[in-house]
């Protein structure tokens, strides 16, 4: 598995990938399923499956579920094939929506990207399903953007994963987590 830091790249990798966009701070069973539509996007592009995350915590407030060399490990186990990353840090934070998808075409092969429907990126949050459309459509890039992930009625998510840990109720966890 590659590991490439987006924020000091400074050649384009040609290799062609599908793109996993999002901080997957764990491998829930909704993640499980954007990860299975990597893969396949993946084989139809003869691609390598590559993912997005970060080194550290952009969620100061709350505890991680999974430590960035615990992600790692997941991923491998996924078959992903190249892992995207970056510090959450200012100048990271304040990069605009824009600016972010320029650096990711301008430094790589992107055949497909896949995500959920409430991906949110750059400044503020202003990077939207919206602007990955436009992206997609204007540099040819299959976009597939999946409906959230439904256990026992309640939205799979990090949230009520890292909810239930704390309230220790494992075995609820471990089901959203597909463990």
């Amino acid at each position: 598995m590659q590991i490439i830091d987006i924020a000091t790249i400074n050649k384009k990798h040609e290799n062609p990938i599908a793109l996993a966009l999002g901080f997957f701070e764990c491998v829930h069973l909704g993640h499980k399923v954007i990860i299975k539509n990597l893969c396949e996007l993946a084989k139809k592009y003869n691609a390598t499956a590559a993912i997005t995350t970060f080194i550290n915590n952009p969620h100061t407030d709350k505890k991680l579920i999974n430590t960035y060399s615990q992600r790692l490990e997941k991923f491998k186990k996924q078959n992903i094939g190249v892992v995207l990353v970056a510090e959450f840090n200012q100048q990271f934070k304040s990069q605009s929506a824009q600016s972010f998808l320029q650096l990711l075409i301008k430094n790589f092969n992107i055949k497909a990207l896949v995500c959920g429907t409430d991906y949110k990126f750059g400044k503020d949050a202003s990077g939207n399903i919206e602007l990955l459309k436009e992206f997609s459509i204007k540099n040819n890039i299959e976009l597939r953007i999946l409906n959230p992930i439904m256990c026992a009625d309640i939205r799979v998510s990090s949230t009520i994963i890292r909810q239930y840990l704390e309230n220790n109720q494992q075995e609820l966890a471990n089901m959203y987590l597909g463990d």
